[in-house]
C-alpha cells in the first residue's frame, strides 16, 4: 500500500475512533440526560464523521503531492547522474578509439602481427562502448516515470529504420506492411529503440534471412511485429530470452550486450504495453509488441 493512501487511512480511523467515542458517551449518558441534550451529541457526532471523511480526503492529497515531488525530484536526480556516468564512461572509450587511429599510421607495414592485435583491441572497444550505452539506455528507462508521448505515423517510421538496415546489408530483404494512416501516440525515442533492437536482432541470429516488418491494429492496441526465418530457439533460451544479460545458445561469437530484448521491455511497459516472442527452432522468431493506440 502507498505512503499516501496509509497516512489518509490512518486519518479517518483516528477520526471514526473519535466520532465513536462520542456515541459510546451519548448512550451512556443518555439516562441522565434528556433527548434535546442527546440529540446535540448526534449532532456531534454526524460532524464528526463528516470531517473524518474530508480530514482523510484532504490529507491523502497532500501525501500524493508530497511523493509525486519526491519521485520528480529523485528522478531529475538520477537522470543527471546517469549523463555525468555517460559522460565519464564514453570519454575513455573514445580516447582509446582516436589513439588505435593513430596507433594504425605508426605501425611498419608488413607487420600483419601488429595490425591483427590492433583490430582485435578496437572491435573490444567497440563492444564496450555498445555495452555501455545499452547499460545507461537501460537504466534510463528504469528511472523515467512518464515517456514524451506524441503522435507517430508508424507507415514512414518503420520504413525509415527499415532503410537503415538496407544500408547495412543491401541484399537483406525486409518487408514493411502497415496500416494505412496507422499512428500511435508514443515516446519517439522509445519507439526507435524498441524496433531498431528488433531488427537487430533478427540480422544477427538469422544471417541472410528475409525480415518481416508489420504495424496492425489489435482491437485498442497497436500491434509492431518483427518477425525472421532464421534457426529459432530453443524452450530454454525462449523462456529466458528478456533476462538482462542473457546470451542464448545461438549467440556464440556474436557482438552484443544481451540486453536486447531488455531493452524492448523495459521501453513497452512503460507505455503500458506488453511484448511476447514466439520461437521454435528450424522456424524463426516473431517478437510481438502491444501498446495501447492512445496513451
Amino acid at each position: 500500500m502507498k505512503r499516501s493512501t496509509r497516512t489518509a487511512w490512518i486519518s479517518v480511523a483516528v477520526c471514526c475512533a473519535l466520532a465513536l467515542a462520542i456515541l459510546l458517551m451519548a448512550l451512556l449518558v443518555y439516562p441522565r440526560v434528556g433527548p434535546g441534550v442527546l440529540k446535540r451529541y448526534w449532532a456531534v457526532l454526524a460532524i464528526s464523521l463528516v470531517l473524518s471523511a474530508l480530514v482523510g480526503y484532504l490529507i491523502a492529497q497532500l501525501a500524493q503531492a508530497t511523493v509525486a515531488r519526491d519521485a520528480q525530484a529523485r528522478e531529475t536526480r538520477l537522470r543527471s547522474h546517469l549523463a555525468e556516468a555517460g559522460h565519464e564512461l564514453r570519454t575513455p572509450l573514445a580516447v582509446m578509439a582516436a589513439s588505435f587511429d593513430n596507433l594504425r599510421h605508426a605501425i611498419r607495414p608488413g607487420d600483419t602481427s601488429a595490425y591483427t592485435q590492433l583490430d582485435g583491441l578496437q572491435q573490444e572497444v567497440k563492444r564496450m562502448s555498445a555495452l555501455v550505452a545499452d547499460v545507461l539506455l537501460l537504466a534510463r528507462l528504469d528511472v523515467v516515470r512518464r515517456p514524451s508521448n506524441e503522435w507517430i505515423a508508424l507507415a514512414s517510421k518503420l520504413e525509415e529504420l527499415a532503410a537503415e538496415v538496407r544500408q547495412l546489408e543491401p541484399d537483406r530483404v525486409i518487408a514493411v506492411q502497415a496500416a494505412p494512416g496507422l499512428r500511435v501516440r508514443m515516446d519517439p525515442t522509445m519507439l526507435r529503440e524498441i524496433i531498431r533492437n528488433l531488427l537487430d536482432n533478427a540480422r544477427k541470429y538469422a544471417p541472410g534471412s528475409p525480415i518481416d516488418l508489420r504495424a496492425t491494429v489489435d482491437n485498442d492496441m497497436v500491434l509492431i511485429q518483427v518477425g525472421d526465418h532464421g534457426p529459432g530457439m530453443d524452450e530454454e533460451d525462449r523462456i529466458l530470452a528478456f533476462e538482462r544479460h542473457y546470451r542464448g545458445s545461438t549467440s556464440a561469437g556474436k557482438p552484443g550486450s544481451g540486453l536486447g530484448l531488455a531493452i524492448v521491455q523495459a521501453a513497452v511497459s512503460k507505455h503500458g504495453g506488453s511484448v511476447d516472442l514466439d520461437s521454435q527452432p528450424g522456424r524463426g522468431t516473431c517478437v510481438r509488441v502491444r501498446v495501447p493506440m492512445n496513451q
